[in-house]
């Protein structure tokens, strides 16, 4: 016998499970183990008995239409297809559907009429009527002695003193059930203050969750004018009230905190937007009163008295203008002149005098600077810088360049 790869092998072995009718789709029941929501939104898990265990995975476009949301140690029964992972090595079952263990034609009967309901589009996002944002008053539809509006009444006024509620009472399981829920719609429906509705109970079983399963529950629903709030009170289990309401929540104190506005958290963001908007209306006329101011002084400047302010403010400015264009020019001249003056002190004959030199003169006063004007025994003088002192020449002799 030859040998053959790991990939033939397993693709051998895929190949057998895929042609096999009976696990082309097969109901298996087991525990959920190891239960895994993926950020991808699939499911992955396994199921497992006394004495064996299997990998399973539950894709996102199958669990979302799935009205039961599992989760580790339900009991379930699993809908699917048996292939083979070629690249580990490993079986596993894709499951489409899910139902609790143990709930039988009850849960077949609620899987037939879901899918029947949504393919007439009662589950359609289109058909869904917004919620009020800010209502008024509530109506609500449920037991009046039961958890369920003790709790809605007391989230609510915590919310918000000054809400209104109006509850019709109702049987929320039983064979008559359904038929007072239909009525309290109805009736709820028809009054003009009522904002939004709420129908639900305080949780339960599957079987005692029945009477939010009827048909023509799920049609009054879908018909009504105000937009219906369904609080089941489940976390995991769903009901076809849920589907079709423009709105699901998980409890009755959950309904009453997605519907009843925070009447604190209102007064601060009120109290913002007054405070923005008197912002912007203090800046608007801020920038309304400096255009104005500058308009002013335009219109200021063009009209006549303006244009008399203005000459009269030039007029005002000319002695000034004169005062000191003459300043100007008396300091030029004293600059010049002191220029003047300090070339003519280095003319001055006596200035030599001060650095130690002295010059000669005769009788008449002339400066003698030459040996040859001066006379044997003529009287001279020689002026020196602090005074004159008078001497005759004896003899003189004559220096020559040859």
């Amino acid at each position: 016998m030859e040998p053959i790869t790991v990939s033939k092998l397993n693709g051998y072995i895929r190949d057998l499970l895929k042609n096999d009718l009976l696990l082309g789709k097969v109901k298996v029941q087991g525990e959920v183990t190891n239960c895994t929501d993926h950020k991808s939104g699939h499911i992955y898990f396994s199921l497992k008995d006394e004495t064996a265990k299997i990998k399973a995975v539950f894709f996102k476009w199958d669990n979302t239409r799935c009205a039961h949301k599992i989760k580790t140690g339900d009991n379930i029964i699993a809908t699917g297809s048996i292939d083979y992972f070629e690249r580990d090595g490993s079986i596993q079952l894709y499951v489409k559907n899910v139902e609790p263990a143990g709930k039988g034609d009850l849960f077949r009967k609620f899987e037939e009429l879901k899918v029947r309901l949504e393919d007439e589009g009662l589950f359609s996002s289109e058909t869904k009527r917004p919620i009020p944002s800010f209502p008024k008053t509530i109506g609500v539809i449920t037991a009046d002695t039961g958890a369920a509006i003790h709790d809605i009444i007391t989230v609510s006024k915590r919310r918000n003193p000054n809400i209104s509620i109006m509850l019709y009472p109702s049987l929320v399981q039983g064979i008559n059930a359904p038929t007072q829920l239909i009525l309290g719609l109805k009736y709820l429906d028809s009054i003009e203050a009522i904002d939004v509705i709420i129908i639900g109970r305080g949780g339960g079983s599957f079987e005692e969750l029945n009477a939010f399963n009827d048909e023509q529950l799920a049609r009054a629903i879908h018909k009504c004018s105000k937009p219906i709030v369904s609080a089941v009170g489940h976390e995991t289990d769903f009901t076809i009230a849920d589907f079709v309401a423009d709105l699901r929540a998980a409890t009755p104190s959950a309904a009453a905190e997605q519907v009843v506005y925070e009447i604190d958290e209102v007064n601060v963001s009120l109290d913002q937007k007054i405070n923005y908007i008197k912002l912007i209306v203090d800046n608007r006329i801020s920038t309304l009163r400096v255009s104005l101011d500058k308009f002013k002084n335009e219109m200021y400047k063009k009209s006549p008295v303006g244009k008399l302010s203005n000459y009269k403010a030039k007029c005002e400015r000319i002695p000034l203008s004169f005062e000191l264009a003459m300043q100007k020019i008396l300091t030029e001249r004293k600059s010049k002149l002191s220029e003047i003056g300090y070339g003519l002190s280095k003319l001055d004959p006596e200035e030599p005098l001060k650095r130690g030199f002295a010059y000669i003169t005769n009788e008449k006063a002339r400066r003698i600077s030459l040996l040859s004007e001066a006379r044997k025994q003529s009287k001279l003088t020689i002026n020196m810088q602090d005074g004159s002192a008078e001497f005759f020449i004896q003899d003189k002799e004559e220096s020559y360049e040859q």
